[in-house]
C-alpha cells in the first residue's frame, strides 16, 4: 500500500530532521494518519477479501502504534495522542459493523485476533471493552 510508504517516510523525516526544516511536520503527520484511516475504511470491503488482509491490517495497526510513540521536538505529539486512539476506535467499530471484525475471526485464525488486541491495547487498553462490551474473556 502506497500510504504505508508515505507514513513511514514522513515519520522518519519527523524523527531524523530538525523541526526547523519542517515547521508543520506534526500537522502533516496528523493528515497522513487521517488519510490512512479514510483510505482503509473506504476500501475495507475489497481489502477484507484479499488473502493478505491480515498482514495489511497489522500494518495499519503497527503504523498507528508508531505514530502514537512519535516525538516532535522531544515530546510526544498531543494531537497524535488524541487522534490515533479516536481513529482506531472508529475503525474498529466500522469493521465490527461490516462483519469484518468478529471475535476469534476465521480470517486469520486466533493468532490474528490476539495480535490485533496486542497492538490495540498498546494504543488504548480500554478499546476492547468498548468495541466488544459483552465479551466474557480477555484475550491478551
Amino acid at each position: 500500500m502506497v500510504v504505508f510508504t508515505l507514513l513511514d517516510d514522513l515519520l522518519e523525516i519527523s524523527q531524523s530532521h530538525s523541526t526547523k526544516d519542517y515547521h508543520n511536520i506534526e500537522g502533516t503527520l496528523v493528515l497522513a494518519m487521517m488519510l490512512l484511516s479514510k483510505v482503509f475504511l473506504q476500501i475495507l470491503h475489497d481489502l477484507s477479501q484479499l488473502a493478505t488482509f491480515c498482514k495489511l491490517w497489522l500494518g495499519v495497526l503497527t503504523r498507528m502504534e508508531k505514530y502514537m510513540k512519535a516525538k516532535i521536538k522531544g515530546k510526544r505529539s498531543e494531537k497524535l495522542q488524541h487522534l490515533v486512539p479516536e481513529l482506531l476506535k472508529s475503525t474498529l467499530f466500522v469493521m465490527k459493523a461490516r462483519g469484518v471484525l468478529i471475535p476469534r475471526s476465521a480470517l486469520g485464525g486466533d493468532s490474528l485476533w490476539e495480535l490485533m488486541w496486542l497492538h490495540v491495547n498498546n494504543i488504548n487498553p480500554s478499546l476492547q471493552c468498548e468495541v466488544f462490551p459483552n465479551l466474557d474473556y480477555v484475550n491478551v
